[in-house]
C-alpha cells in the first residue's frame, strides 16, 4: 500500500507540474543528476536479493526505490509522462510479485530483470542491459514461424503468448529509448497473429517481425519505422471482428464488476 501511494504521488507530480518551468539552484541539479545511478543500484540489489531468495530484504529495497523515485523532481528530469508511468508500473509490479501469497520464483526473476532493464536504460544508452534479451525474442519469433508453417492454431497462439511474455520484459526499456508507436505496432501485429487463422497471411507479418527484432535492438527509430510503414494491413473483416471482440471483452468485464458490486451491496 505504501509503495502504491508513493507511485500515485509520482504520477500526480508529473501530471500537474509537467509544463511548469522554474530556475533551479545548482545544488538541486547536481542532486538530481545522481538519481538514475541510485535507482539502478537499488534495482540490481533487488535482483541479487531475489537470486539469493532473500525476499524480505528485496521488499525493503524495492520500498527504498519507490520512495527515492517518488521524491524525484521531474521538472528537472524532464521525463515524458509515458516514461514516468512505465517506471512507476515496473516498481509496482515488482512489489506485487514480492507480496504474492505463493512464491513464484520464475515470476520474481522475470520482474527483477524487467526492473533492472528499465532503470539501466536511463544511464547506459549505448550498451543497455535490455539488449541481452534479443536472443530470447528471436527464439520466440522462430517458435511463431514454425507453428504457423505447421498450421497449428493452438501452437501458434501459445508461441505468440510466449513472445508476449518475453517482450514484456523489455517493454518499458523500449518505451524509454524508442518511440511509443513501435510498441503499438508490435501489439497490433501480435493481436493479428493470435486471432487470424489464415496462415498464408500470417507469413508476411512474421517475416516483418523477424526483421524488426534486430532493428529495435540496434537501429534508430527511423530504421524501425521504415519497416513498419509498408506493414500489410489486416483484412477489413478480420480487423472489424478483432475490434468488436475487444470492445465486447471490455464491456463484459465492466458489467461483471458492476454485477459483483451490486451483489456485494445486497448481501
Amino acid at each position: 500500500m505504501w509503495i502504491r501511494l508513493c507511485l500515485i504521488f509520482v504520477m500526480l507530480n508529473g501530471f500537474f507540474f509537467w509544463n511548469i518551468s522554474n530556475v533551479w539552484a545548482e545544488d538541486t541539479l547536481s542532486a538530481e543528476s545522481s538519481k538514475e545511478q541510485e535507482w539502478l543500484q537499488l534495482a540490481l540489489q533487488t535482483q541479487k536479493q531475489i537470486g539469493q531468495q532473500n525476499l524480505m530484504d528485496a521488499k525493503s529495497t524495492v520500498t527504498k526505490l519507490a520512495i527515492s523515485f517518488s521524491k524525484t523532481n521531474f521538472q528537472v528530469k524532464k521525463y515524458s509522462l509515458g516514461v514516468i508511468s512505465a517506471l512507476s508500473n515496473t516498481i509496482l509490479e515488482m512489489d506485487e510479485q514480492l507480496n504474492q501469497v505463493l512464491v513464484d520464483p520464475e515470476g520474481l526473476t522475470a520482474r527483477a530483470r524487467k526492473l533492472v532493464y528499465s532503470f539501466d536504460v536511463l544511464i547506459h544508452t549505448n550498451q543497455p542491459l535490455w539488449h541481452n534479451a534479443e536472443p530470447e525474442l528471436q527464439r520466440s519469433v522462430s517458435g511463431i514461424k514454425q507453428s504457423n508453417q505447421e498450421q497449428k492454431q493452438e501452437d501458434l497462439q501459445g508461441a505468440v503468448r510466449q513472445f508476449q511474455k518475453s517482450f514484456d520484459l523489455v517493454r518499458p526499456a523500449i518505451l524509454i529509448s524508442k518511440s511509443p508507436a513501435i510498441l503499438q505496432k508490435i501489439d497490433s501485429m501480435l493481436a493479428f497473429l493470435y486471432k487470424n487463422k489464415n496462415f498464408s497471411e500470417n507469413e508476411t507479418i512474421i517475416q516483418l517481425l523477424e526483421q524488426l527484432i534486430p532493428k529495435i535492438f540496434h537501429g534508430s527509430d527511423q530504421d524501425v519505422m521504415k519497416l513498419l510503414r509498408p506493414t500489410v494491413q489486416m483484412p477489413m473483416p478480420m480487423l472489424i471482428i478483432w475490434l468488436l471482440s475487444t470492445i465486447l471483452i471490455v464491456l463484459s468485464y465492466f458489467l461483471w464488476k458492476k454485477y459483483e458490486g451490486t451483489k456485494a451491496g445486497t448481501t
